[in-house]
């Protein structure tokens, strides 16, 4: 379920800027979407609306054994207008989403003559896992129910105050609680949240050519994760205290490793934008304070035990590769400040060329535990540095107006994130890490070192604001009429000092004694020296002619990076965010995970022009929306330790033992006749010879179309009918196979996109 703090019907307009913005925006790098809401008027307009989803009308997803239940309601009204005309206006818009469904999850679990392998200490484990119900195969397939109910609200007051100055305030507000089940034990959990948001706008017109906004901003989030059963595995008696179980082959035991959560999150921003009018220019100038409050904390299976075991026949065999366990108290409060100031001019040089200049400074404090939970020494110097000049300019390549050149360079910061740089929580006194790279039951810590620490989050003490660089050309052309444009471009993005997390003293499955520091255990250390960089060649081109409209726009990119994601915590990194071999992290530069190499989108509205002027048969619209995507990549793992004691190995890259299947990608690798698993996987002591992200899963198809008409119940009353389809071809997009040598299933995928679904809808408006 999507959550938004603003009601999406109370949407009035919205502007997404993809790349090289202005000065007056920053604090990311990424994407800025600004959302103007509606709001009250001098008469009074409102909308009822409800959208009405069925499994009746819904396909099969391809790896349903049955079709599932689907009951999706999204319903909600809105209204709007004067509490004193003229002066005083109010706007107000509830929403509900309530929707329960199952989605089709495939379990890796054991089959019957496996289980019979197993020693008495993992039988309480192998237990949890269910009986495989497809013939012939280690796997589970069932509907998991997933569900739960949603409502935001949004008021809005608006007055005119005197002729040059108004001011607004609005309030929104969101709950959700959510039903999840998944895991091989098919745990059951509450995922429940609540935001709100409080603003507070003056704008002030002291003359014509100046305009001064100030704002005050107040959100606040909070997140509770429960658990229906206990969040122990199987009998601490017989295979020890575990929360976790992770298997190479199979799907994994207990909760995902990041609920848990218990998380309020306030922020208090005030901002003020001055723009002056003077001859050729339009100068800007502003400043941004915010404060960033984060209590936080997560109690989940670190916390309970986390026990790994490298392949299936050392499970059954009792033979884990590593344990590990963190003991102590997670949470905490950390509190930051933000101070953002810019200057841009708008400059007209000449009627064919404007030019932006800008620049604008970031300065971050570095957080702080608020109740002194967290030592000095576990934080890093500041980086005042941040000095981000902007530049832009936009040409009139004709004297018509017709063809526009615009291009530009700039240097964008990002914060670093609360949750990376909290991450020191995990170092003693506040919580000890244990570990053990040679578990034996039931004592799991039974042989480790005693006495050293582990799991330890230590920064680099020169951390460093993450930035990038932007970049672009783009030439825009208008063809037969104002309403046709081509358009086609070159972007760019160099990301710099981007955040990782390195393991320089080995992980969690390396003897102690062969540690470089043998007086610690496993060192998460929190770096920026991760890099990226992105290249795209965008096109576009938009037709609007007698009632038909047509856009289509198409993407060639290639997206490398190091490393694509940060971690949560401190033990059970996902294996995609370790380095194969930290003395060389070239090795992991590749394409990044969100690299998507072909993206083309094709949507167009069309009125239909038969029997317009019958009031039941005519007025009826079409619109629709085609995407197309290259497949996603991903990295192939033999299911072994590297040199250090990761669990992130890759096979050998051996030319002409494995078979890409190209577009049958529910089995996109097979093995070349007379390979096997064995030949494909490193020795002990060695390194995987394949690449990063070398693979791509399957590409995506889907088309939606919508079909809807007003009726005119009376002069002011009006009923629209919608009836929509989504992935209307019910096209199947395959999610990303199995990547993991060891397992049974390697090369296959297990799940997949979302089948046909139609939707219906009614809107009453006044």
């Amino acid at each position: 379920m999507s959550e938004q703090l603003i009601p999406s019907e109370s949407i009035e307009g919205m502007q997404v800027i993809t790349h090289n913005f202005k000065a007056e925006y920053g604090r990311q790098n990424g994407s800025i979407i600004s959302l103007v809401t509606k709001k009250g008027g001098n008469d009074w307009h409102g909308t009822f609306y409800e959208y009405w989803r069925n499994e009746a009308l819904a396909a099969r997803n391809t790896f349903d054994l049955t079709k599932p239940p689907l009951k999706f309601n999204f319903f909600g009204g809105q209204a709007g207008g004067p509490i004193k005309k003229d002066k005083v206006f109010i706007f107000g818009n509830w929403e509900g989403f309530n929707r329960i469904q199952s989605t089709a999850t495939t379990i890796q679990t054991l089959r019957p003559e496996q289980r019979a392998l197993a020693v008495a200490s993992v039988r309480p484990l192998v237990a949890r896992y269910p009986e495989p119900n497809l013939p012939g195969t280690n796997l589970f397939r069932a509907n998991l129910p997933q569900g739960g109910f949603m409502q935001t609200f949004l008021v809005r007051a608006d007055v005119n105050v005197t002729e040059t100055q108004r001011l607004f305030a609005r309030s929104t507000y969101l709950t959700s609680d959510n039903v999840n089940k998944g895991g091989a034990a098919l745990s059951e959990s509450n995922v429940g949240t609540g935001s709100q948001g409080h603003s507070l706008h003056h704008i002030w017109t002291p003359k014509a050519n100046v305009v001064n906004e100030a704002r005050f901003n107040y959100t606040r989030f909070r997140i509770l994760d429960t658990f229906k059963e206990s969040v122990l595995l199987g009998d601490p008696a017989i295979n020890g205290q575990l929360g976790f179980l992770t298997v190479n082959g199979l799907t994994s035991l207990g909760y995902q490793s990041f609920l848990g959560r218990v998380t309020a999150q306030n922020n208090f921003q005030y901002t003020d934008d001055l723009t002056i009018v003077k001859g050729r220019h339009t100068l800007k100038m502003g400043a941004a304070l915010r404060r960033l409050q984060l209590n936080n904390g997560v109690i989940n299976a670190q916390f309970n035990g986390s026990l790994r075991f490298n392949n299936v026949n050392d499970f059954l065999a009792g033979r884990p590769a590593a344990y590990t366990r963190n003991v102590g108290q997670p949470y905490i409060g950390l509190r930051a400040s933000e101070i953002n100031t810019y200057f841009q001019d708008d400059w007209q040089v000449h009627s064919r060329l404007t030019l932006n200049l800008g620049v604008r400074y970031e300065y971050n404090t570095v957080p702080r535990e608020v109740n002194g939970l967290i030592a000095e020494k576990y934080r890093f110097n500041n980086d005042p540095n941040n000095l981000a000049p902007r530049f832009g300019f936009a040409w009139k390549a004709d004297r018509s107006g017709k063809s526009v050149v615009r291009g530009g360079y700039g240097v964008y910061y990002n914060v670093l994130e609360l949750v990376f740089v909290g991450l020191t929580r995990f170092n003693p006194p506040l919580i000890t890490s244990l570990a053990n790279a040679a578990p034996r039951f039931p004592n799991l810590l039974d042989g480790a070192a005693a006495g050293i620490p582990s799991g330890l989050v230590l920064p680099n003490t020169n951390l460093r604001n993450p930035y990038s660089q932007h970049l672009t050309l783009n030439y825009e052309r208008e063809l037969f009429n104002p309403q046709t444009t081509l358009s086609v471009g070159y972007i760019g993005t160099i990301g710099l000092r981007l955040p990782q997390t390195l393991r320089p003293n080995g992980g969690d499955g390396l003897a102690q004694n062969l540690r470089p520091d043998p007086t610690v255990g496993v060192v998460n250390l929190l770096d920026t020296s991760a890099r990226s960089n992105y290249h795209g060649l965008q096109t576009s081109l938009t037709w609007q002619r007698n009632g038909v409209m047509v856009r289509g726009n198409y993407t060639y990119s290639k997206a490398l990076d190091t490393v694509s994601d940060i971690p949560s915590g401190n033990q059970n990194l996902d294996r995609g965010i370790l380095a194969l071999d930290e003395r060389n992290t070239r090795l992991n530069y590749g394409p990044g995970d969100f690299d998507v190499r072909h993206l083309a989108n094709v949507a167009f509205s069309y009125e239909l022009p038969w029997m317009k002027r019958n009031r039941l048969l005519g007025g009826w619209s079409v619109q629709g929306i085609m995407t197309m995507n290259s497949g996603r990549p991903y990295t192939l793992y033999s299911g072994t330790d590297n040199l250090v004691g990761n669990n992130n190995n890759r096979l050998l890259d051996l030319s002409g033992t494995l078979l890409r299947n190209g577009g049958e990608q529910r089995r996109a690798i097979d093995f070349a006749p007379s390979v096997t698993r064995a030949l494909l996987t490193p020795r002990v002591g060695t390194l995987g010879t394949i690449g990063r992200n070398t693979e791509r899963g399957d590409t995506l198809l889907q088309t939606n179309v919508s079909l809807f008409k007003t009726f005119a119940i009376t002069e002011r009353w009006k009923l629209q009918f919608r009836a929509e389809s989504y992935n209307m071809t019910n096209t199947v997009n395959y999610d990303l196979p199995d990547g993991v040598l060891s397992s049974a299933n390697f090369g296959n995928a297990l799940t997949a996109g979302d089948s046909r679904q139609h939707q219906l809808a009614l809107r009453l408006s006044f």
